[in-house]
């Protein structure tokens, strides 16, 4: 089974991995908008905390994202699975710093609250571009011609809020992992 692990970090997840970041000494250095991939190579492409880092200016990041989708399913065989993980924005862990810092000291090119809510890292290819909900990345997955949307295990980024996770509805869990079949 050939598994595509785009974003993959230092940390290889597929028989390939590709990430834009050389350090990280990924198989194929390339973008997730342009794969160097044939068609219908792969029967599986993962993406874990990847997606909410695309942006090519001057268009808006979530046009990226619709880009990205669309190479995932350009290069998955038909039927083929996405197996994907992003930051969900409506997480209780987000609500609740967001609350105690009342978006106080921030400063960002987002506005006040910009580099908390949207990751505060160590490069510009580290930000967060675009933020994503339950429902909002099912419309991403639909436009970008994926089908049988399903959503899958949830994390609660905290020690605390993880102790009482099955309290806490899975939509507001931190992380989102979604299973997307191409057409």
């Amino acid at each position: 089974m050939q598994t595509l692990d785009v974003g993959c970090g230092s940390i290889k997840r597929g028989t390939i991995g590709v990430d834009l970041d050389r350090a990280v000494r990924p198989d194929v250095v390339a973008e997730a908008t342009v794969l160097p991939f044939r068609g219908e190579t792969f029967d599986k492409v993962i993406s874990i905390q990847c997606l909410e880092h695309l942006w090519q200016p001057p268009s808006k990041p979530a046009m990226a994202v619709i880009s990205a989708l669309k190479e995932f399913s350009r290069v998955l065989k038909k039927g083929g699975v996405l197996d994907l993980t992003v930051p969900n924005f409506a997480g209780v862990s987000t609500l609740i710093k967001w609350v105690m810092l009342r978006g106080e000291g921030i400063e960002s090119a987002y506005g006040p609250e910009g580099y908390f809510l949207l990751g505060s890292h160590l490069n510009e290819n580290q930000v967060h571009h675009v933020a994503f909900t339950q429902r909002s990345l099912r419309i991403s997955l639909e436009q970008a011609g994926f089908t049988n949307v399903k959503f899958r295990a949830t994390m609660v980024n905290s020690d605390l809020l993880g102790k009482v996770k099955f309290l806490i509805p899975k939509s507001r869990h931190d992380l989102i992992r979604v299973e997307a079949i191409s057409k």
